[in-house]
């Protein structure tokens, strides 16, 4: 799941509702640093050796917002180590 307010990316366990950072905007905190800029949507890629990759647009509204005083990756394609294989769409 992508969190807008944090410019984070965290799998949420089914059996427990607990919530484990798997990427973050490059700051101190838990999970490695990516280049995020309001995560929106994210999908498991589907091509050979991509089942484990995450990939995420971001809106890139720090970018757009801040009028050049935050420096940030601004829109794009972001893609993201997950660890394990997801259902692709």
């Amino acid at each position: 799941m992508t969190v807008i307010s944090r410019n984070a990316i965290i799998r949420v366990m089914a059996a427990d509702r607990s919530q484990h950072t798997v990427a973050v905007l490059g700051h101190a905190g838990p999970g490695p640093s990516f280049p995020l800029d309001s995560p929106a949507s994210l999908a498991f890629g589907t091509g050979a050796g991509e089942q484990q990759n995450l990939f995420v647009t971001n809106l890139g509204m720090t970018a757009a917002f801040t009028k050049g005083k935050i420096t940030g990756p601004g829109k794009g394609l972001t893609k993201v180590p997950a660890g394990s294989p997801g259902r692709p769409l």
